[in-house]
């Protein structure tokens, strides 16, 4: 006789195979398709975090060249002395133009 090739499966074997039918044990492949499942389901958990990643790095470089727009400045114009542009204006439309005063040698403290 040929070492095992006539010989039925051992006890051992058929109590595993019962426990497998009864749903006790899980087999090699059962394991295998688990860990497959386990994969796919991750790598799904990835692609959709990669892809929420992606939107809220697009909305935050929109909102980034939404505020590096330059906005129009409507500061109000200092006041300056009224005589003085008052003088002015009317020398403009006389010809005469005044030349612009040169700045005090010494600034004022305040």
């Amino acid at each position: 006789m040929q070492n095992g090739a006539n010989r039925e499966p051992r006890l051992g074997r058929i109590r595993a195979a019962w426990y497998v039918l009864m749903g006790q044990r899980v087999t090699p492949q059962q394991l295998q398709a688990d860990w497959v499942e386990y994969q796919q389901i991750f790598n799904d958990l990835l692609d959709r975090w990669s892809a929420k990643l992606a939107r809220d790095a697009r909305a935050e470089k929109d909102r980034i060249k939404r505020l590096d727009v330059p906005q129009p400045t409507n500061q109000p114009v200092p006041p300056t002395d009224t005589k003085t542009e008052l003088r002015r204006r009317v020398a403009n439309m006389r010809g005469f133009g005044l030349v612009e005063s040169p700045p005090p040698l010494l600034e004022e403290k305040k």
